[in-house]
């Protein structure tokens, strides 16, 4: 749930006290990043009415309570403080996020690959596209003079941080790991030579962290492999699958094309191989063999 005192932004009235015009001349002054927040957070709060008008019983802090009979009459208040808060947000301007950019994880996760991402901007909306080696996601956010700004997991403690020139180092209040969000292309796609390469196609199977079974199938594709990833959410659980590119990084290992994946090979009698899996803060290892 979210704190009406919060969305009011702290040390204000209850917002369905505080008239427009009150909310209006306050929210000139007040920092960049408590009126992004308080944006989102509304958004969210109409996100959660929405809930109630399908016949859940919402329950916002601050006694109200949320039906579908009384939805609409609630929402016209979260609506009307939505849209002052867009009008002074496009008032006090917003930086420019514009063309292609790189987001890692900053240490102590940077071993973690990256995202090569494409800004939408509308005016203080912006929208993050994410492409990354199992597909793509989409991020919402707004900036607000050099703040941006992004839906999270918490609505209380949604990742933000300043666009300082090109870059922009987004955080958490509990997060481990921040992500920097610079402009550029980075290298997509690594250039070796294997030195076996007729033998890595195939199947290779193991556990990650000798746990969690998993499973690559290589075959060679535009100068590069297709690989089709296997694996398991849980010990004995059923496996799940996707596929990415890779492209030859040695002599002996591959690397997905965003470098959330990278296998060793051990041209041996019996071929082994070392697969690393980068998982946001989380690094998971498996020694991989042909399936008999």
């Amino acid at each position: 749930m979210l704190a009406l005192a919060m969305l009011a932004l702290a040390g204000s009235a209850s917002p369905m006290q505080e008239t427009d015009e009150q909310r209006l001349a306050r929210l000139k002054t007040v920092p960049a990043v408590d009126l992004a927040r308080a944006y989102l957070a509304t958004e969210y709060t109409l996100t959660m009415i929405g809930m109630a008008r399908q016949g859940a019983t919402v329950h916002l802090d601050g006694g109200v309570e949320v039906t579908a009979a009384t939805a609409d009459s609630v929402a016209a208040e979260y609506q009307q403080r939505k849209e002052t808060y867009a009008s002074v947000m496009r008032a006090r301007g917003s930086r420019a996020v514009s063309g292609p950019h790189i987001m890692r994880l900053k240490k102590p996760c940077d071993e973690a690959g990256f995202f090569a991402v494409t800004p939408r901007q509308d005016e203080f909306r912006i929208t993050l596209v994410l492409r990354h080696d199992m597909g793509q996601d989409e991020f919402s956010g707004v900036v607000v003079e050099d703040v941006l700004m992004l839906h999270g997991d918490d609505p209380l403690d949604p990742p933000h941080g300043r666009v300082r020139g090109d870059k922009v180092e987004l955080a958490t209040r509990a997060g481990r790991c921040a992500m920097v969000l610079a402009r550029g292309t980075g290298d997509p796609r690594p250039s070796a030579r294997l030195e076996q390469p007729d033998r890595l196609p195939g199947t290779w199977e193991g556990k990650w962290d000798g746990q969690f079974g998993v499973r690559f199938t290589i075959a060679p594709a535009d100068s590069g492999y297709t690989v089709v990833y296997e694996w398991q959410e849980y010990e004995g659980g059923a496996f799940a699958a996707d596929t990415f590119r890779a492209y030859p990084s040695s002599g002996r290992s591959v690397r997905s094309v965003f470098g959330t994946f990278e296998i060793d090979f051990e041209w041996t009698e019996t071929p082994q191989a070392n697969a690393v899996g980068h998982f946001g803060p989380r690094t998971r290892r498996a020694t991989l063999t042909r399936p008999e």
